[in-house]
């Protein structure tokens, strides 16, 4: 049974009627696979610190979506910019093996941030966008990003068939993968 986490900031509706967490019941309904996902809530560096330690502790967990804003190789929790170097040292190489998806603005498009998560957390796999995305097409986008990573148990295939989706009405995002 494949498992998933998302870690997910309010967005500018601080009443929480915006969210992601309707695609990943989809996702793992819809699939046809054995598959359990997580939500947690993240809009302060302590919280982070929580669902990080959380994260570790669960093994069995094999992507992490991380639902948050974002700018050049940053992620933001609460207004609070942390570089993909420090987010990368706060995980260690805890997460060595999991796929890591940044459903953020521009995460991408600091490469040197990007190598530096990758060398820090031995993941097998991240993704995520270059440019500043709209909400809607993001998560539409993810959205299927999910439901394909719940049917293909390669990763390698799964990111070529994400490379093939992320055309069309999705090439404005600037999907990028490195793995």
């Amino acid at each position: 049974m494949k498992k998933l986490v998302c870690i997910e900031n309010d967005w500018e509706d601080w009443q929480g009627s915006r969210s992601v967490s309707p695609i990943l019941e989809l996702a793992t309904k819809a699939s046809g696979q054995p598959a359990k996902h997580f939500h947690r809530s993240c809009n302060t560096v302590e919280e982070l610190d929580f669902n990080i330690e959380k994260v570790s502790n669960y093994t069995s967990i094999d992507l992490v979506y991380f639902a948050l804003h974002g700018s050049s190789g940053k992620i933001h929790i609460g207004g609070h910019p942390l570089s993909l170097t420090e987010l990368g040292e706060k995980i260690g190489y805890r997460w060595k093996g999991r796929v890591v998806h940044f459903g953020s603005c521009s995460v991408f498009r600091n490469q040197n941030e990007v190598d530096s998560f990758i060398q820090l957390t031995g993941v097998s796999a991240v993704s995520g966008f270059c440019r500043t995305i709209d909400w809607h097409l993001s998560t539409a986008f993810d959205y299927l990003y999910l439901i394909n990573w719940l049917n293909y148990s390669r990763v390698g295939d799964f990111m070529n068939k994400m490379h093939k989706i992320a055309t069309g009405p999705f090439e404005e995002l600037g999907f990028v993968t490195n793995r």
